[in-house]
């Protein structure tokens, strides 16, 4: 049950008043991404904005960013499980920079930040498992005796330092034999009409979502 393998870590940023001048932005933010994201970047029509989305993303598939006018998502993906992982610290660290880089680029207003990790453990009863460790002993072994699946949802909103964030956690134990594990930090919908985060806040935002992540999840495995 403590198995969990990093598999995906995302940083967006939220720009709900923005446009997307898209040869400018390509001119200005590439020289500084063209290492990490050495493909051809694609422009594709965005289904509910007249601006079109641009998409980054390196040879191996394993970083990703998606710019539109209303978000910029930036994303490491585990393409197989063998692929080394970054500390998530290290992740966001770079998510920081690379989306304080196109703020700065694009001149956007930054509404919103969000942050999420997903992680996977294989097990080879996953449900029950998953009962066993966050239920009562006489309700895991008879209310949930050949259990299949199991899902755990836990929100809260609390302070993030100067930050107010919604926390969500989602536990998924499924059939084929994984339990995945998501943790996803966001500033309220409610502020991003008068919210202006500045490069700083990006930065802050994102080096204690990723202490945050981390700080969680153990306390979904405290030592024994």
């Amino acid at each position: 049950m403590r198995d969990f393998e990093l598999m995906a870590c995302q940083a967006s940023v939220y720009t709900a008043d923005g446009g997307l001048e898209v040869a400018r932005l390509l001119r200005d933010l590439m020289p500084a991404l063209v290492e990490r994201f050495a493909t051809e970047p694609q422009v594709v029509s965005h289904p509910a904005s007249p601006y079109p989305r641009i998409l980054l993303r390196s040879a191996t598939g394993m970083w990703r960013c998606e710019i539109a006018a209303d978000r910029t998502d930036f994303y490491w993906l585990r393409p197989e499980i063998r692929s080394p992982a970054p500390a998530v610290v290290d992740f966001y660290q770079v998510a920081a920079g690379v989306l304080a880089h196109y703020a700065e680029v694009s001149r956007s207003r930054i509404s919103r930040l969000a942050s999420v990790v997903k992680r996977l453990a294989a097990h080879p009863t996953p449900a029950l498992a998953s009962a066993e460790h966050f239920v009562r002993p006489d309700l895991a072994s008879a209310a949930f005796h050949g259990v299949e699946t199991f899902e755990l949802h836990r929100h809260h909103s609390h302070a993030l330092d100067r930050f107010v964030v919604n926390a969500w956690v989602r536990w998924r134990a499924q059939p084929d034999g994984t339990i995945g594990l998501e943790q996803d930090l966001n500033t309220l919908a409610e502020h991003a009409m008068s919210q202006h985060f500045t490069l700083d806040d990006v930065a802050a935002f994102f080096g204690h979502a990723a202490r945050d992540h981390e700080r969680v999840a153990q306390h979904y495995f405290p030592p024994r």
